[in-house]
């Protein structure tokens, strides 16, 4: 990758599937920054360009000391960079690794700057969309950032063609209900994935896993169809240690309907500030730092020690799980109902009758249909496609392929779900989990349409 001008001394940080992020120096100042780019094999009228741009344009309205701080947006030799603050810790995704779960004070703690960071978004007219570990740093100042604002949509405001174009997005296991299924999001939406971060923290595991750790077998339903139909595990049953009025706080979150969680970022602040006694606006950051620090701190005694958190020097992720998105979906149109084969059909963009098709996968994966790439998920907008058989072929790097053949009806809205069965001995080298489990993709449909056969 070029070196950028005015920049100097990179260094790399993280890489997604999409995007690699870089420790850099300004020349003129020497400041440290990190330089978030995309990755070359991207062209440079890719919609991923226009995906970078979109999120520039949503940081530089942002201002505040719990969201990662926008420096500027460079395009270089026809590509773009994001210029971003450096923050010297790591995400909490890296701190769970370790640990498995954290102190509950961490926890809260990191929380609480958390809803600080959603409450300055939400009130700028803004929906994150994409809460998770990931993009929560943590640094050794005792900062909580939110970060990778590429999902970012505006709250309560028509869409334009490419604001629509990012529906449907975010990471299946922290969407909430209405986002899997597409409806409009308000800002219960973003409290609902914090929810299922914050139960995470606390307990080693997320609310709808169900089968996952105390040696319960794995369960073989994908988990956004488990957060649309199975109860959220109590908290205190994973975490016995955790108080009643915290586990009420948390499962208070991850309510299904969005009426019945909190209404604001701001009234979920009053309530966790309240409940953990860290009202003082410093006190959260003195509880992060003190980890980082491994001493105790002044004011509240805590209910046990905090984790020691072994960093390596000068390590930060901004963003670099970049979400994958291939916004250029396309029309499957051809042979009669039945006789269509893998390659047969040509593309076009609007087929008579269409019906759609919708992919929920776990981690990710290639989509093809009838022998044509057409998406990678998380995708935006469905895949039109004709009334007729499609051989539909989900592909990941480090898992075998899945095969399905569906039969949409004219104006039939099909959802699948799959779990790529991913080596876990090849997870994380492309920027892929490794948690999907030996199951089986499942299909399944929202239950405002009409079902369609779908054969294994």
């Amino acid at each position: 990758m070029s070196e950028l001008p005015g920049f100097r001394a990179f260094s790399p940080l993280g890489s997604g599937p999409l995007s690699t992020v870089r420790r850099a120096e300004t020349v003129e100042w020497g400041r440290v920054v990190a330089v978030k780019s995309l990755r070359t094999n991207f062209s440079a009228d890719s919609p991923m360009v226009q995906q970078m741009e979109r999120e520039a344009k949503v940081l530089a309205k942002l201002s505040h000391p719990n969201v990662v701080l926008f420096i500027d947006f460079i395009r270089f030799e026809g590509r773009p960079n994001l210029v971003l603050e450096y923050v010297d810790g790591e995400d909490v995704r890296a701190m769970l690794s370790r640990r498995v779960r954290l102190d509950e004070d961490l926890a809260c703690a990191i929380a609480v700057e958390a809803l600080r960071g959603l409450a300055h978004v939400h009130a700028r007219g803004f929906l994150h969309r994409d809460i998770k570990p990931e993009n929560l740093l943590v640094g050794r100042d005792g900062t909580v950032k939110l970060c990778d604002f590429g999902l970012a949509k505006g709250l309560g405001k028509a869409d334009d063609d490419r604001s629509r174009a990012h529906e449907g997005f975010g990471t299946p296991a922290y969407m909430s209900p209405e986002q899997i299924l597409g409806e409009e999001l308000g800002p219960e939406s973003d409290l609902f994935s914090l929810g299922i971060t914050l139960y995470e923290m606390l307990s080693g595991r997320r609310p709808f896993a169900v089968g996952e750790g105390r040696g319960q077998a794995p369960s073989r339903a994908p988990e956004g169809h488990r957060i649309r139909h199975r109860p959220a595990t109590p908290l205190r049953q994973v975490a016995p240690e955790v108080s009643t009025e915290l586990e009420s706080f948390v499962m208070c979150l991850v309510r299904k309907r969005a009426d019945e969680r909190f209404p604001s970022a701001e009234k979920a602040l009053e309530e966790l500030s309240r409940i953990t006694h860290l009202e003082r606006h410093d006190a959260p950051s003195e509880v992060v730092r003190a980890a980082f620090e491994d001493r105790p701190r002044e004011g509240r005694a805590r209910a046990k020690s905090l984790p020691r958190l072994r960093l390596a020097r000068g390590f930060a992720i901004i963003g670099a799980s970049f979400s994958a998105l291939a916004i250029a979906a396309q029309a499957l149109f051809g042979a009669p109902l039945g006789t269509a084969r893998p390659g047969e059909v040509p593309l076009e963009l609007a087929p008579k009758d269409g019906a759609t098709l919708r992919v929920l996968a776990d981690p990710w994966a290639e989509v093809w249909v009838d022998g044509e790439k057409v998406e990678t998920t998380p995708f935006a907008r469905p895949i039109p496609l004709a009334p007729r058989t499609h051989f539909v072929t989900f592909r990941h790097p480090n898992a075998p392929d899945e095969a399905r053949e569906i039969h949409p009806r004219p104006g039939e809205a099909l959802l699948v779900e799959v779990i790529m069965r991913v080596d876990p001995g090849d997870a994380g080298r492309d920027g892929s989990r490794g948690d999907g489990g030996p199951a089986e993709p499942e299909l399944s449909h929202d239950p405002s349409v009409p079902r369609s056969k779908m054969k294994r």
